[in-house]
């Protein structure tokens, strides 16, 4: 049975957990029930939409309170049977015979806003066309004993089937006025329930409020607001600590009342000003000493302006921010006079600020290089590449020290070291020191650092020179003066001549080896200058290798001279010839007899003249060539006759050639020969 629709339903409707129970009084739907069985002689019960009770049954006959519901199936179908009977049906009473035990029932459905909340049951009656045998066959079925049942069965009351509906259709008609009446209950009840929600949420509101103008660290109020004053309704209790009133006592007074006549007068244009052009207000204010920010905003209501608003002081603020400032501006003194470069980023590597010093290395305005990224500010390409930005390290709390180089606009670099640490405030300062002169410093020192140790190879190998070439022509020499002198007169003529010889050989090596070592000494104690002059190649080689003719002469190797008789050279003449004499000398010790050495002089395209001098002699690998001139790298290796060699000419050689300004190299194949080179420059008439 449907209930009659009113302003809650919608609500209702949507509440599927509405029990029979939470709106009756079930005592006196008992009571109702059973008043109502008595008068009608059926059995009623009020059961869920299910068919399970809610009520105790009313009247009901033995057959079915003590036989059918004793049995497990007999309950089943009995609930099953009431489930249906009193099944949701707003045109009228469900009459049917029950399916559990074949007597008649009725049911009418009661239900609250659409929502079917039970079923009203009555029945258990007979009439004179029962069908006794399907009755044994049901007693069978539940398994209960025929004489048993159809005994029960007698008991059950008579009723004609026209007075059973007429008992259904009041049973229907009964069930629609609880149906309406659960419903008008449960609409009262709700209203109830959601007025006293509203009436504990303002009560609670209010004491919220009253709490917070009670217990705000901030001043806040409530105004009525007109042209012409304003009015507080509400202000914070601590108005006490500004004007030395509380809040309480501040409702109904306007501010000429409360401040002093040229505050409150201004105060009043702003409060106008707020409500009639509908803005949100924010101002600084000082007041009796102190400072303050106030902001405030209008409310509309029924017409009437109302401003709510608060201001907080912010003395000890705007103290901390003048020390800052002032700070700040000391910081930017410091810096400003710093001899280093300084510069402060963000935490994602944007310059932020800049000292002149930093400008000047850099060669860019302050603000050139504000806003710019670290990495794309002055720095050398390739120093960051080397030594990348390590934020990273710095966000751990590191200090990152690196040398880097800056490159100025046009090209100038400056190397810096660059000291940079993260600030707690997620800022990073990076001072940079022009380390420029201490590099130059540096690198010079290595350079002497190398000429010492060279020097010092060098004067090892002057020692060794002189302690084992000098010694063996010496030995020689004493050697055969000492036989000489002690047995000349049991020699031959022969031996006396070989002795000789010897003493001749030793006597020309000894003096080629000190004039080396003389000629060394003075090139490196800066004894021996430069004068350039016309030297025509020709006639000066020449005449420079007539001394050692001799020597190719007794070796049988072939001296040829290719030189253009008009090619002259700008150089010194004592240096070229010593050079000629050397390299010539070298090539005829390493040349085996019945070879050549092939002496060459060409001008080249860059006013230099080229000197070549090419032996047929054993050559030399790749090692041996690596150490030509190096003074202690030198291998003695003795000529193809077993002359002496210390390397010590061939370093002369090159150094005499670069203090002309030429340059002197050596190529050679093993069992091919050799070549040596050098270079002059060309001697121009003007």
């Amino acid at each position: 049975m449907a209930s009659k629709k009113g302003t809650l339903e919608p609500e209702l409707s949507k509440t599927s957990t509405i029990k029979f129970s939470d709106i009756f009084n079930l005592d006196d739907i008992q009571n109702i029930q059973d008043l109502f069985s008595d008068a009608t002689g059926v059995a009623s019960i009020i059961t869920q939409p299910d068919g399970i009770p809610i009520t105790k049954p009313s009247n009901f006959c033995r057959l079915c309170s003590d036989i059918i519901r004793k049995t497990g199936l007999g309950l089943s179908n009995c609930f099953k049977s009431d489930a249906i009977i009193g099944g949701l049906n707003p045109l009228g009473p469900i009459v049917q015979p029950c399916l559990s035990g074949g007597l008649w029932d009725a049911g009418a459905s009661i239900s609250v806003g659409g929502v079917h909340i039970a079923n009203w049951l009555v029945g258990q009656v007979r009439d004179q066309q029962i069908d006794e045998q399907r009755m044994l066959l049901y007693a069978d079925e539940i398994g209960v004993e025929r004489e048993v049942f159809m005994e029960a069965l007698n008991e059950v009351p008579v009723m004609s089937s026209e007075r059973f509906n007429k008992v259904a259709k009041m049973l229907f008609a009964f069930a629609n006025q609880l149906s309406e009446k659960a419903y008008n209950n449960l609409q009262l009840q709700l209203r109830n329930q959601e007025l006293e929600k509203a009436t504990t949420a303002l009560r609670e509101s209010n004491e919220l409020f009253s709490l917070f103008m009670k217990s705000s660290p901030i001043y806040t109020f409530i105004k009525e607001v007109c042209p012409t004053g304003s009015k507080v309704l509400k202000a914070s209790e601590n108005y006490i600590e500004m004007i030395g009133i509380p809040g309480s006592q501040m409702d109904g007074k306007n501010m000429f009342d409360l401040f002093p006549a040229d505050f409150a007068e201004k105060m009043v244009a702003d409060d106008w000003e707020v409500v009639s052009n509908g803005i949100v207000f924010d101002q600084d204010e000082d007041f009796n000493g102190r400072n303050y920010t106030t902001i405030k905003y209008p409310i509309s209501n029924n017409n009437i302006n109302f401003l709510a608003g608060y201001t907080i002081d912010i003395t000890e603020r705007k103290q901390a921010e003048n020390a800052l400032l002032q700070s700040r501006e000391m910081y930017r003194d410091l810096i400003e006079l710093a001899v280093d470069g300084v510069l402060v980023g963000s935490n994602n590597g944007i310059i932020i600020d800049a000292n002149t010093c930093i400008c000047i290395m850099a060669g860019r305005s302050r603000e050139e290089l504000l806003g710019k990224h670290i990495n794309q500010s002055f720095f050398k390409p390739e120093s960051l590449v080397e030594f990348p930005m390590r934020f990273d390290r710095l966000r751990n709390g590191e200090t990152v020290v690196s040398e880097r180089i800056i490159q100025q606009p046009d090209g100038t670099e400056i190397e810096v070291e660059m000291r940079t640490k993260m600030m707690p405030n997620g800022t990073y300062q990076s001072i940079f020191r022009d380390i420029s002169r201490r590099k130059q410093a540096e690198a010079l020192l290595r350079q002497k650092n190398n000429e010492l140790f060279k020097l010092n190879r060098e004067k090892d190998k002057f020692f060794s020179i002189i302690a084992h070439d000098l010694r063996s022509p010496f030995n020689i020499f004493l050697g055969n003066t000492y036989i000489l002198a002690n047995a000349i007169h049991k020699l031959k003529l022969g031996e006396i001549q070989e002795m000789a010889v010897n003493i001749r050989d030793s006597a020309i090596n000894l003096h080629d080896l000190l004039e080396n070592l003389l000629e060394w000494s003075r090139l490196k104690s800066g004894m021996i200058n430069c004068k350039p002059l016309a030297y025509n190649l020709m006639y000066e080689f020449d005449r420079c290798l007539n001394p050692i003719m001799e020597i190719a002469k007794s070796k049988e190797i072939a001296i040829n001279l290719a030189i253009p008789a008009n090619l002259e050279a700008l150089a010194d003449f004592n240096m070229v010839g010593s050079t000629i004499r050397n390299l010539v000398s070298n090539a005829l010790k390493f040349t085996k007899r019945g070879g050549t050495v092939q002496i060459e002089a060409k001008p080249l395209f860059n006013n230099q003249v080229e000197v070549t001098v090419k032996d047929t002699g054993i050559g030399m690998d790749e090692t041996m060539l690596g150490k030509l001139f190096r003074i202690d790298g030198q291998i003695n290796r003795k000529g193809t006759e077993g002359e002496p060699s210390t390397g010590l000419g061939l370093i002369i050689c090159k150094e005499f050639t670069e203090k002309q300004g030429g340059k002197l190299w050596v190529e050679s194949e093993v069992g091919i020969g050799s070549t040596c080179y050098f270079t002059l420059p060309l001697y121009i008439v003007n």
